[in-house]
């Protein structure tokens, strides 16, 4: 096992930093700027899909089935996913019911 070459270890140099924060007013990533990078993000998103659109969906969808169905699952709204494992367990059960009397 390979020991740190830091004489204070990784925990004191964590403990450091902590305190470091808390006394100096560091409060982290500046206001807004997460939201910033979100937008500027999406805006650069909607510009390639406004040149290449639809084309690189179909294209994507033909290479990476996987992948796009999850990225599908993820976009979808929280109540479509309710509806489609409701539906799923009825489906499921009425296998089973069905198999059941074979």
């Amino acid at each position: 096992m390979r020991r740190s070459k830091c004489k204070h270890g990784w925990r004191k140099i964590l403990e450091l930093a902590a305190s470091y924060r808390a006394n100096s007013g560091f409060s982290g990533r500046p206001r807004g700027s997460r939201n910033k990078l979100g937008e500027v993000f999406i805006a650069a998103l909607a510009q390639d899909f406004e040149a290449h659109g639809a084309w690189a969906i179909a294209k994507f969808r033909e290479k990476f089935p996987g992948k796009y169905l999850s990225v599908v699952a993820q976009i979808l709204p929280k109540e479509i996913d309710l509806a489609l494992e409701a539906d799923i367990s009825h489906h499921i059960e009425a296998s089973r019911g069905r198999l059941s009397h074979c």
